[in-house]
């Protein structure tokens, strides 16, 4: 017996059905998969030859998420909480059966099961917070009763994911079963509860671990040790409200407080700016005609005064790499060398490429731009120049500058070893752009306290903006010019990004950047611009490009808006309509 969704498959095995979905690649929420569980679960309930069912996915993974491009429009019925008003109804047990990644939307169907198995691989969480929003569909409430207030603290606000035994140690998951037999084992388990008589073991029914004193203080406790999620970020606010509905109200009415919630989130400036950069920070890892998948890293041979630490980085992800103390130390085989001693040292590359004739070349922690002496030299289209922040594996972002005549393994290598080291990566052609454009933000700050602007003001514009107190725009500032005119929080910010959103559209125009998105990944993830805004170049688009113009002309002098700026403000355009 089939559902009526293709995506979905439905058979009655000796008591058991096993309700499978199958839409690759991750098998997303969509709203095929919402019809094909939904109707697949009424036909098994409906069934009298089915005694339990399990919910299993083929691929890759058990349902990796909701379908984030639906949050721009109407979102078809069956809903999540459809499907599940279903499982609270049931009759029968419903086991998931998890591999891959159960996250977000598809945790939470997980979470509505009456009973929940997975392979040691396994991985759940509920990760909408990176996104500026929370789980909406019942996860803010389950996962306290389940697993307990302190733990759906740190798993919801901090958008961690758990392995599979860590969920089973905090009651998420019921067992765990082997690699290679999740859809025999989970049948086995569901034959288990039905020789037992065990009934649906309804989620919302458990009572939470804290009351409503306890979670108070958790949630202060959370408060304190993560102030930097509060700074201009809505989302973490509102997932501590939910949570405590969860404890304070019953089930229905923290659901509809979490749905209340998740509907201004949805809405707000700052999700949709953290949805923004969640996306560009995948098109940032996509080149043109390059497959990192392709690239074989290899042996990595690790060289200069930081290998310990980036040799132990890279094997810490599963990378063989081992330290080379000298050119001639590096192995002839190996597939990569990465040099930490900072700029191009053409002598030194050039040795290390002697010394491996066909492995890549990564000088890691080099300088702001890729000189024109590496053009002419041999080994350039080997080379690419790397920065991330120390230490190492600290850093978000793994930053790339290569030269326009870099082979493409050059840059698969480079967005497999980002891949590797769980990082995002931002690659640019000539030059890095963070430092520049940090640097051109510093000179607008100075340039406003050479007005007379108050660096009181300017701290307090920034900071109200998201800028944390440590962000190197924070430096002691001195106001040399005459007083100027008294200026807001917004036309502050807006006389200190205009400058750095001219010099992305440099990069732009001379073909150093690929994509304005690149410059905002770049900033937000290595240069501290808060997340919630979006980068300079999406707060421009957000401004208007023709009153970024009108500011840049105002300023004068240095601040000269590029030809492409221009052109687009003129046609009411977007940077990523360049």
């Amino acid at each position: 017996m089939s559902a009526p969704a293709s995506c979905a498959t439905l058979r009655v095995d000796d008591g058991i059905a096993i309700l499978q979905l199958d839409s690759p690649p991750v098998n997303a929420l969509g709203h095929a998969v919402r019809v094909g569980i939904h109707d697949g679960l009424a036909a098994a309930l409906g069934d009298p030859a089915a005694r339990a069912i399990v919910l299993i996915c083929a691929g890759r993974t058990f349902f990796a998420g909701a379908d984030i491009t639906e949050l721009s429009g109407t979102i078809h019925p069956p809903l999540l909480r459809d499907i599940m008003a279903l499982m609270d109804q049931a009759q029968k047990p419903v086991v998931a059966a998890m591999h891959g990644t159960a996250l977000g939307g598809g945790f939470e169907l997980a979470l509505a099961c009456h009973y929940r198995v997975a392979v040691p691989s396994a991985k759940v969480g509920l990760p909408e917070a990176a996104l500026g929003l929370l789980p909406g569909a019942g996860g803010t409430q389950r996962l306290p009763r389940l697993a307990g207030v302190a733990a759906a603290l740190e798993m919801i606000g901090l958008s961690q994911t758990l392995g599979a035994a860590a969920a089973k140690e905090r009651g998420i998951i019921d067992e765990v079963v082997a690699e290679t037999g999740l859809e025999s084992g989970a049948v086995a388990f569901a034959r288990v509860l039905v020789a037992r008589g065990a009934k649906p073991r309804l989620t919302r029914e458990l009572i939470p671990d804290a009351d409503a004193g306890q979670t108070a203080a958790l949630l202060a406790a959370f408060r304190q040790a993560h102030p930097h999620l509060f700074r201009g970020l809505l989302a973490p606010s509102c997932i501590l409200e939910a949570i405590e509905a969860a404890v304070n109200l019953t089930f229905e009415e923290g659901l509809a407080r979490e749905a209340a919630l998740s509907r201004q989130l949805i809405a707000s400036p700052q999700s949709a700016a953290q949805r923004y950069i969640f996306f560009a920070e995948r098109s940032a890892a996509k080149l043109a005609g390059i497959d990192p998948g392709a690239a074989a890293l290899g042996r990595i041979a690790v060289t200069g005064g930081q290998a310990d630490e980036a040799a132990a980085m890279c094997q810490k992800v599963g990378l063989d790499a081992a330290v080379a103390a000298n050119p001639r130390a590096v192995p002839a085989a190996c597939g990569l060398i990465i040099d930490t001693d900072g700029g191009p040292g053409l002598e030194r590359l050039a040795a290390l490429a002697e010394a491996a004739p066909d492995a890549v070349l990564i000088s890691l922690g080099a300088g702001e731009d890729v000189p024109a002496s590496v053009a002419g030299a041999g080994w350039a289209a080997r080379w690419a120049a790397a920065r991330l922040a120390k230490p190492f594996a600290a850093a978000g972002l793994v930053e790339i500058a290569h030269p326009s005549n870099a082979e493409a393994k050059v840059l698969a290598a480079g967005l497999q070893l980002a891949r590797k080291l769980g990082k995002a990566v931002a690659v640019f052609a000539g030059g890095f752009a963070v430092a520049p454009l940090l640097a051109e933000a510093a000179a607008a700050r100075a340039a406003l306290a050479r007005r007379g602007v108050a660096p009181e003001a300017i701290n307090a514009a920034l900071r109200g903006y998201g800028f944390a107190d440590e962000h190197m725009l924070m430096a002691p500032l001195a106001g040399t010019g005459s007083p100027s005119p008294a200026m807001g929080d917004a036309d502050i910010c807006a006389h200190l990004f205009a400058p750095v959103a001219a010099a992305g559209a440099a990069l732009l125009q001379n073909g150093t950047a690929r994509r304005a998105s690149d410059i905002d990944v770049a900033l937000v993830k290595a240069g501290g611009w808060p997340i919630a805004t979006g980068g300079p170049m999406y707060w421009a688009g957000q401004t208007g490009l023709a009153k970024v113009a009108e500011i840049l002309d105002e300023q004068g002098g240095a601040c000269a808006a590029p030809a492409l700026l221009l052109k687009l403000a003129r046609d009411g355009k977007r940077f990523e309509d360049a």
